[in-house]
Formats: structure tokens, C-alpha cells, sequence
């Protein structure tokens, strides 16, 4: 008798497989390559951002610095030689020296200088501090200039507001000045005033005020300065700046000759 043994097959799975999700290991660094690269980007851009306005905002206040620097100057110049009581001294033979200076430090003498100083009045008639149409050490303030000078390594325009050698020219020792200029903004390397353009014009022929039966030649005398200025930022020394200005001095001056 024979005995019969079936074997059993294997169970086969016909189940569906399951798949897998998500980034491999290459991608993932893929990823965070190109993350570092646009984060990067972004931080550069926004450095150079914040420099152009950082640079802007210096640039625009060395400017305005500037700017109001030369409205002073060119004011003051303007009213170079004004003396109030002018008119009260036609034909009295009575001269306003000082008040015709503009006295230029030009020591070349090329009409080109670095320093300048000059009077006009400063109060109105019946002030009991002033003498109209007199200028003299009692008014010191009445004699002003302007002129470049260093401090602690920085240039800086200073103002001649007082002190004594009324009259005199910008080496005079008696001179009071101040600063014009913020040394922490304004690193002023050059000021110069040219009167190249200023000259004399023959104006008329008229008696002579000491002898009416003679004539003498009036001369007047037209002034004009150019006004140079070039600074920098004391905090960006690249960012340099200069400023040119015609200044017109309204007092024009008058000379008999013979």
C-alpha cells in the first residue's frame, strides 16, 4: 500500500506593495545649498541697501552743511563797505576808509586768498552804541571775516565776530574767532575767495569838491568775490564735495583821483 504525501506550495502574497514618501538624502541637501544661497542673497542685498542710505544721508547733510556755510559767507559779503550814514558824507570831504576795505590775504598777490575781513554797520541810526557811519575799536563787531582753520586735525571756517585791530587785515593777532562749522561734520579742506573780477570804472567827470573851478575823475569801484569751498565727511573722507559762488558786494566804492 502506497502512501500518498501531498506537499503543500508556499502561500504567495498578491498584495499590493507599499511605497515609499518623502525627499532622499541628495535632495535634501540640495535644498538647504540652494537655502544658504538665497539667504545669502538676501543679507547682501540688504547690506548694500542699508550702505546707500547710510551713504545718501551723509552725502545730503555734507550738502546742506555746505550750503548753509556759503549762505553766511556770501551774506556777509554782500554787505561789505554799508555804512548808514553814507549819504551824509557826500561832498563833505569826510573819507570811510575802513568801511571801503576788503582786505584779501594774498600774500602772492595773485588776487586769490584764503582769509578775507571787512566792515560794514551794524545798528540803525539813534542806538546810543553806535556811531553812524564811524567804525573804530569801540564797534568791534562791525569788523567780520572769514577764514579757514584746523582744529584737533579737522578744517573748520571760522567767523571773526569781535576783538581788537578793527580794520586790520586776517594776520592781526587782536582778532576774536569762532568756529562757523561742526568739526564732527564738516571736514572743510579748502576755502578761497577770488577777487580777480573786482576793478574800478570810470563813472564821470566832476568839480573838484576842494576847488570847484577844477575837475577830477570819479572812479567806482565794482567788487566781486568767487567763494570756493570743498569739504568731506569727517565719518566717509571719500565723499568730497566743492561749492563755488559769484558774490556781489552791494556797496560800491566811489574815489575822486585827479
Amino acid at each position: 500500500m502506497s502512501t500518498l504525501i501531498a506537499r503543500s506550495r508556499p502561500a504567495s502574497f498578491t498584495g499590493a506593495s507599499r511605497q515609499s514618501y518623502g525627499f532622499s538624502l541628495i535632495e535634501m541637501m540640495i535644498a538647504l545649498a540652494v537655502g544658504l544661497i538665497l539667504t545669502a542673497a538676501v543679507i547682501s542685498i540688504t547690506v548694500n541697501m542699508s550702505t546707500t542710505a547710510t551713504s545718501s544721508v551723509r552725502y545730503s547733510r555734507l550738502t546742506q552743511d555746505m550750503r548753509t556755510t556759503a549762505s553766511v559767507i556770501g551774506r556777509e559779503l554782500r554787505r561789505a563797505g554799508f555804512n548808514v550814514d553814507a549819504i551824509n558824507q557826500v561832498r563833505t570831504g569826510q573819507t570811510a576808509d575802513l568801511y571801503s576795505r576788503l582786505l584779501l590775504d594774498d600774500p602772492d598777490g595773485d588776487g586769490i586768498g584764503s582769509c578775507v575781513t571787512f566792515g560794514y554797520d551794524t545798528l540803525d541810526l539813534g542806538t546810543t552804541d553806535s556811531t553812524p557811519g564811524t567804525l573804530s575799536g569801540l564797534e568791534p563787531a562791525e569788523w567780520r571775516g572769514f577764514r579757514r582753520s584746523v582744529r584737533n586735525g579737522v578744517g573748520v571756517v571760522e567767523m571773526r565776530t569781535g576783538g581788537g585791530d578793527v580794520g586790520g587785515p586776517c594776520g592781526a593777532a587782536g582778532h576774536t574767532w569762532v568756529a562757523l562749522t561742526d568739526p564732527a561734520v564738516l571736514d572743510v579742506l579748502d576755502l578761497q575767495f577770488d577777487m580777480r573780477n573786482s576793478g574800478e570804472a570810470v563813472a564821470a567827470t566832476v568839480p573838484d569838491p576842494a576847488n570847484p573851478a577844477a575837475s577830477v575823475t570819479a572812479l567806482v569801484g565794482v567788487r566781486t568775490v568767487q567763494v570756493s569751498l570743498r569739504a568731506r565727511s569727517p565719518l566717509d573722507p571719500a565723499n568730497v564735495r566743492e561749492m563755488r559762488q559769484w558774490v556781489r558786494v552791494r556797496a560800491e566804492t566811489a574815489r575822486l583821483v585827479p
